[in-house]
């Protein structure tokens, strides 16, 4: 998730002339939505009907939060979000 902000960051920041750079950050990004396809798919194979139970999300989304707070390319709004979400 990390590195999807940094890219799309990028994106919003490149120059739209600049198609070289466009065209790499957009294979980037592709290459990224794979990757986190088959993390999707690889945690969905692990934890299954699990993945479902209430109590394993909430653990899970403040497991995320948490990690998501060393991120350098994390919004001060983002940030700030996840550390009140963290707090409650």
């Amino acid at each position: 998730m990390c590195r999807n902000i940094e890219i799309m960051n990028k994106i919003r920041d490149a120059d739209p002339a600049d198609s070289v750079n466009m065209e790499k950050l957009k294979m980037q990004a592709h290459q990224l939505e794979i990757e986190m396809t088959i993390v999707y798919k690889e945690f969905g194979d692990k934890y299954g009907e699990k993945a479902k139970d209430p109590k394993f999300i909430k653990k899970f989304n403040r497991e995320l939060r948490k990690t998501m707070l060393d991120c350098p390319s994390l919004s001060q709004k983002d940030r700030a979000l996840f550390e009140k979400e963290l707090d409650e």
